[in-house]
């Protein structure tokens, strides 16, 4: 019986010094300054319909469904031929032809062809006022985000 109980001991003090040496390790990392992660530098390639949409709705897109759904907008302006410029014209158009509808990014892509046939019969009427705002005569203001 002397036997067994003394292999029992070597058995454990091998483990007591495994789990000290897995304790010490532990200590030591805690320890030890980590060095923070460097922020993510992914930028993503300059996109002027991207950048002018965000400006005029005030959109932050985050999730991946409000990226996404802000690509395939910015895709289908861009096959429109769409620029910074004609967005805010078309706007303007949007918000004259239908003043109390909701004028959103997906408005202006669903109705880019009646809002840039309205704009052209009627584009006497647009100027950009003294504070870059697109407005008729330079007088009314619209604000593009309500």
């Amino acid at each position: 019986m002397n036997e067994i109980d003394i292999k029992s001991l070597k058995t454990l003090s091998k483990h007591l010094k495994n789990s000290y040496n897995i304790i010490e390790d532990i200590i030591k990392r805690n320890e030890s300054p980590v060095e923070p992660k460097p922020a993510s530098t992914k930028t993503r390639k300059p996109n002027p319909i991207w950048d002018k949409l965000c400006e005029i709705f005030k959109l932050s897109p985050t999730t991946r469904g409000e990226l996404s759904s802000m690509g395939r907008i910015c895709r289908d302006l861009k096959a429109k031929d769409a620029t910074p410029t004609r967005i805010e014209k078309i706007v303007w158009a949007y918000k004259n032809m239908w003043p109390g509808a909701a004028c959103t990014e997906f408005a202006i892509t669903k109705n880019w062809d009646r809002a840039k046939a309205w704009y052209d019969e009627n584009k006497h009427l647009y100027s950009v006022s003294s504070n870059g705002i697109p407005a008729p005569d330079g007088d009314r203001k619209i604000d593009y985000a309500n």
